[in-house]
């Protein structure tokens, strides 16, 4: 283990010195030590004749939009380091791999910054897929049948996506955010140390779940909504909901506004170390309203 440490210590004093060498030698402009071969521009474009669009990228920010005409168009950067790997058929796929050694991460030098671009036909049919990690997603002014979008380490925004089925967004420390969103069956939302939001959003079924951050629900109009966090509180404006509104937390507040009236809910409710202006239980509603948190307050306002 003390040969291992050793020999690790080494290879990091190496590096360092070679960087401030290359550094001084360059006048200590910090991108002339650049080391990273440099990528190059790569653009694609076809008919939207696709069952589905399956990307799958990596360290890379998406960025999805609408097409300026009934084509896709996908604009990726590549060197032999990063390859894309593209096939057509029925589902369109494009495919990134990473042909890094493990050296490559000591002593390459980069500081080119790459963004995939995507662009959807207004009125696009078919299922649309995205993975990347370490890097953000943001989709605006889409359609599709289905839209699953997932990351890691890097925030997800949705404006104005329309899903005629569902909608599912997952990454992990990190923010969603979603507004002006319409989804027709389910709308699931997934992250972890990070808030979760949406404004003005519709779905038949929506759910958010994170932890050690907050949800906001903001002038939603659904059948059922569950929101679950831990340590962070819950807030809501002006929502709106058929069957079920669940919101559950822990040592965090849950309050706001809810349309309609106490009456029109069975109540199930619970805090702890704090005050509630809910019932505890109360049957008779055609609706439920379950809530349930601790050390924190709960203060539901109902109004038409």
């Amino acid at each position: 283990m003390k040969r291992m440490t050793i020999a690790g210590l080494s290879v990091l004093s190496i590096g360092a010195i070679i960087f401030i060498w290359g550094f001084a030698l360059s006048g200590w402009n910090i991108t002339a030590i650049e080391t990273h071969e440099p990528y190059t521009k790569k653009t694609y474009s076809a008919s939207a004749q696709y069952s589905a669009v399956q990307i799958e990228d990596k360290n890379t920010e998406a960025i999805l939009s609408v097409s300026p005409d009934e084509k896709i168009h996908i604009t990726y950067y590549e060197n032999e380091k990063d390859v894309y790997e593209l096939q057509e058929g029925e589902i369109l796929s494009l495919k990134k791999t990473e042909n890094y050694q493990w050296y490559d991460y000591f002593f390459v030098i980069n500081f080119q910054k790459t963004t995939l671009e995507i662009q959807i036909p207004k009125d696009y049919s078919g299922d649309l897929f995205l993975r990347t990690s370490n890097a953000k997603i943001e989709a605006k002014n889409l359609s599709a049948q289905n839209v699953k979008l997932f990351s890691s380490n890097g925030a997800i925004l949705l404006d104005a996506v329309h899903a005629k089925d569902q909608i599912h967004a997952e990454t992990s420390n990190s923010a969603i955010k979603i507004q002006n969103t319409f989804s027709k069956n389910g709308l699931q939302t997934i992250t972890s140390n990070g808030p979760i939001v949406f404004e003005k959003t519709e779905s038949a079924d929506t759910n958010a779940q994170t932890s050690n951050g907050s949800i906001t629900l903001s002038e939603m109009n659904t059948k059922n909504i569950s929101a679950q966090t831990s340590n962070a509180a819950i807030f809501l404006t002006n929502v709106s909901t058929e069957n079920s509104l669940t919101l559950q937390s822990s040592n965090g507040s849950i309050e706001g506004t809810v349309k309609g009236k106490l009456a029109d809910f069975s109540v199930i409710s619970h805090t702890s170390n704090a005050d509630s202006n809910l019932p505890e239980t109360m049957p008779g509603g055609d609706k439920q309203l379950t809530v349930q948190t601790s050390n924190g307050k709960i203060d539901i306002q109902f109004h038409s």
